[in-house]
């Protein structure tokens, strides 16, 4: 039987349509850039344009869910750094509840930490390695999780920072990129996270794989599992810094509206890798959203409050 959820990020909201027994049936993402985080640092607040986008996303993804015959009552709907941030979500998932009958829960980064390691393994051949990390660039924030899979799985620790490619394009408008980086890790102590490889999801990352793929249009199979190297980011920015976001979009159509934002997940993930003495990168399409419905609900202790 087809479930579904919705991953409502700083920058993207996603919608899973799926089937999942033991073992993928079948899988359908969509997406919608919205830039929901933008400028909360300043403002504490949900902007009354990327709220009409989201608004229009959920409007879209209902009527995908009622044609996959789910119904919202049962779609897991989640909301994370953004949402934990500013004053108004209340307001904001209040509307999306009277209009569409979607519940959303907001969960801590613990939460966002250990569904999205539940994703990320659901994916994995049994030849993986029974332990590894995850490194998950949001708009808002960026989850490192250590994941063990033997004797069962199970997320050995975690840290959610507060920078992401909505935030970092703030701070590189503002010229505080470094400034607010060197900030957090004064505060965060990341060195345990350490390694030579990481496994990245979410949509900063992915999009960079299909980037240096030279893809002209985006697919999750043919960045699924794409290896890259920390030479590889360096390249890539190096050529594409100085370029404007129509000249991004002539080279990378597919990117969209994530074009605004992209230099700077590419700027976190080149930052981190460097202070994690990160050799290769291995691309995952599979994060919070396909953790969230095989799950099918969110345990009490990861919600911070319900909608």
């Amino acid at each position: 039987m087809k479930r579904a959820s919705i991953d409502v990020g700083s920058n993207t909201i996603l919608l899973l349509v799926g089937e999942y027994d033991k073992r993928w049936l079948s899988n359908s993402t969509y997406s919608h850039v919205t830039g929901l985080g933008k400028g909360i640092d300043k403002t504490k607040k949900f902007a009354q344009g990327p709220m009409e986008l989201s608004f229009a996303a959920f409007e879209d993804y209902a009527k995908i869910i009622e044609k996959n015959s789910v119904t919202p009552e049962s779609v897991v709907v989640t909301a994370t750094e953004a949402s934990r941030v500013v004053t108004n979500a209340d307001d904001f998932f209040s509307s999306i509840k009277k209009k569409f009958g979607l519940s959303t829960t907001l969960i801590a980064s613990t939460g966002e930490a250990y569904y999205t390691a539940r994703g990320v393994v659901s994916s994995l051949s049994q030849s993986a390695p029974s332990a590894f990390t995850i490194i998950d660039i949001g708009g808002a924030s960026t989850e490192l999780i250590h994941v063990e899979t033997e004797p069962s799985f199970k997320v050995r620790d975690s840290i959610s920072l507060p920078m992401g490619a909505v935030r970092g394009t703030d701070w590189m408008r503002e010229g505080q990129f470094e400034a607010k980086v060197a900030q957090i890790f004064q505060s965060y102590n990341v060195s345990q996270y350490r390694t030579k490889h990481l496994i990245c999801v979410a949509g900063s990352m992915t999009a960079i794989g299909a980037m240096l793929k030279k893809l002209s249009a985006y697919s999750d199979e043919s960045v699924q599992g794409s290896l890259l190297t920390f030479s590889d980011l360096i390249s890539l920015y190096e050529q594409t810094h100085k370029l404007k976001i129509p000249q991004l979009l002539s080279l990378f159509p597919f990117l969209g509206k994530r074009s605004e934002t992209i230099m700077a997940g590419l700027k976190v993930g080149m930052t981190l890798g460097q202070y994690l003495g990160v050799e290769t990168f291995e691309i995952s399409t599979f994060g919070l959203r396909h953790g969230t419905l095989i799950a099918g609900s969110i345990e009490e202790e990861y919600v911070i409050r319900r909608f």
